[in-house]
This record gives structure tokens, C-alpha cells and sequence, in this order.
């Protein structure tokens, strides 16, 4: 008996690796800069099939906006694989990946080609494969393609789909989605300069309860009481600033003011490093490579 009109359709799934192929993230967000794999799985075709297999290939067109395709490819049997009455592969072994790893004892059942003008990669079952699925036209047949992935930039809506041709019947896939939102952030230290800043130093002083004493005494202030003094030992103090966000900083403004009800003047900033040409930070990069540090230095104080 033949089952010559069961549906067959591939399917296609995103998963961070080969390893965690049964913990789909489709519909879900992939991180700026992260890595993950499609996984293009091909039609199952029937046991007891009326036709045997001339033609097999899978053929996906990658978002190049969205996602860097790695060059990173494998192949794994989603069935046993038989020649003859002789178990070849067994559920979930692998056929081929881009490393070579089959061919130390195997020829190749795939010839797997990735053309970078259309970003398409195109994995074609050769005569050598196809052979093994025909000699047990009484057993299911059916294989996945792991593509490794970086996504490179945000969006709302990042689709993929896979294309199969059986027999030179094309098929499409289901559609797959994903996300990566943009996590702009930036990270400000200030310090004085004489007490430090680096591993936790006593002049990284985030805390207001660990704010330094701007009083006579500490800033050598000299003048009668009640009247403006001049500051004879200024206080140095410096800011550090960092992108640990994921997506590059434009438009950075800084300032810097002494607290409500508290006396002294902040003069002479600059900068040390200069920003890039486009006045951005990338990603998780300081400028330069040095910290942009801006000295202020306390050089009046009513007492």
C-alpha cells in the first residue's frame, strides 16, 4: 500500500543554538549583537511513499539588514537513516556541517552553497542521499538545516521563511518573527581626582552621604567669615562616561551643578579624549582609548 497524498510541508523555527533545538524563541526578542541559529526543517516525506525522491532542496533568503549570516551551517537527520537494512544515522545525528566533520569517513549527502548578492543560502540533497532515502521507501525521511546567526541591528518585525522543492514541487514554509529592541543606556562616574576612582576608590563617591565636604578647612579657604574667600587648594574632580548600552549614543549633553543649598563654583571643564567624527560612542566603547575625563575645578566658596 502507497500513501501517495499525505500533506507535506517544511517548517521553519529560530533557536539560539543546535543544542537547545527544542526551545523555540520565535515570536520572541533576540539581543542586539547576539548569536542564534534558523533552523529550517524540511518536509517530512511519508512512509510508504508512492514516488521515490529525485529532487530535494531547501532554500532560505536571510534579512542581510537584521542578520549576518556566520558561514556557520550543520545538517541533522530529523529520522533514522537506513542503506538497505543498515542503520547509517539515527534521529538527531548529524549529516554534514560547514566544518567538515562528516568527511572523514562519509562522502557528503548535501551540497550546501550560499550566493552573497541575494543573501540566499541554497542546501540541495545530492544523488548520494537521495539513493539512501530510496533504497526504504517504506520509512519517513526528513532532515534540518542549522544556519548560525548575529543579529546586527533593532527592529520591530524581523521575518524569515524557508523555501523547499520536492520533486519540483515548491513549498513554502511557515513564517517566523523576531524582535530586538534598541537599550540605549550610559554610564557616569564622578570623582575626585587626588582620591581616585578606579576599584572602588574613596573618590567614587556615588552616594550623597559620601559626599565631599566642601568647607574651609578642606578647600584651605582664605577670608574672613562671612565673606567671599578664595579657594587656595582647589578641588580637582573628574567624570567618566561610558556607553554600556547596545546601540551607539548621539547627542550626549553633560553638566554639572553644586547641590541645592551648597556654595562653590565649577570652572574650567574640558574634555581630554575627543569624541569620534560622527559624535558617537559605539556600543560598549569608551572614547578613545583612554576615559573621557572632564576636571571641574572648585575655585570660589562663600564662608
Amino acid at each position: 500500500m502507497s500513501n501517495p497524498l499525505k500533506d507535506i510541508d517544511p517548517d521553519k523555527d529560530v533557536v539560539v543554538s543546535e543544542e537547545t533545538k527544542d526551545d523555540s524563541i520565535n515570536e520572541s526578542e533576540v539581543g542586539l549583537y547576539s548569536d542564534f541559529n534558523y533552523r529550517l526543517n524540511s518536509s517530512e516525506i511519508p512512509a510508504d511513499r508512492a514516488y521515490a525522491a529525485s529532487q530535494w532542496q531547501l532554500k532560505d533568503t536571510f534579512d542581510r539588514v537584521h542578520d549576518e549570516f556566520t558561514g556557520i551551517w550543520a545538517i541533522y537527520a530529523n529520522t533514522d537513516v537506513y542503506d538497505g537494512d543498515k542503520l547509517l544515522f539515527a534521529k538527531g545525528d548529524l549529516l554534514q556541517d560547514s566544518a567538515g566533520h562528516e568527511a572523514e569517513d562519509r562522502t557528503p549527502f548535501f551540497d550546501v552553497s550560499f550566493d552573497e548578492g541575494s543573501y540566499t543560502l541554497t542546501v540541495d540533497a545530492n544523488q548520494a542521499y537521495l539513493d539512501l532515502v530510496n533504497t526504504r521507501g517504506d520509512l519517513a525521511q526528513s532532515f534540518s538545516v542549522y544556519t548560525k546567526m548575529i543579529r546586527i541591528a533593532p527592529g520591530e518585525k524581523i521575518d524569515n521563511q524557508v523555501t523547499e522543492t520536492y520533486n519540483e514541487v515548491e513549498r513554502e514554509s511557515n513564517i517566523v518573527r523576531t524582535s530586538t529592541p534598541e537599550n540605549p543606556s550610559i554610564n557616569v562616574e564622578k570623582y575626585t581626582l587626588d582620591e581616585g576612582w578606579e576599584q572602588g576608590k574613596k573618590g567614587d563617591r556615588d552616594d550623597v552621604r559620601l559626599a565631599y565636604p566642601l568647607d574651609p578647612a578642606n578647600l584651605g579657604v582664605l577670608g574672613a567669615e562671612g565673606e567671599t574667600g578664595t579657594v587656595s587648594k582647589p578641588l580637582d574632580i573628574g567624570f567618566f562616561f561610558e556607553n554600556d548600552g547596545d546601540v551607539p549614543l548621539k547627542d550626549v549633553t553633560f553638566s554639572d551643578a553644586t547641590i541645592k543649598d551648597t556654595f562653590g563654583d565649577v570652572g574650567n571643564i574640558l574634555c581630554e579624549v575627543p569624541v569620534t567624527d560622527e559624535d558617537e560612542i559605539a556600543a560598549g566603547e569608551e572614547l578613545g582609548e583612554t576615559r573621557w575625563v572632564s576636571p571641574g575645578t572648585i575655585t570660589t566658596l562663600d564662608v
